[in-house]
């Protein structure tokens, strides 16, 4: 795999509504493949991957889901 074609962010803090808006400040280009949202230590953990344009990586991300 290519490591440019994926951006991988871990985010935290207490308000989630303003950690979501900055996950999806992603590279223009890229799309929000898979999203992990955990309650940790009294804090919100989000976890983006993001890839470039390539449906082949899309769709196997995504699965990760199911």
């Amino acid at each position: 795999m290519n490591d440019n074609k994926v951006v991988w962010e871990i985010l935290h803090g207490t308000d989630l509504d303003k950690i979501v808006s900055k996950a999806h400040s992603i590279p223009s280009g890229y799309e929000i493949a898979h999203i992990k949202v955990q309650y940790i230590n009294h804090e919100y953990v989000l976890t983006t991957i993001a890839v470039a344009n390539d449906d082949s990586l899309i769709d196997m991300l995504k699965s990760l889901g199911d």
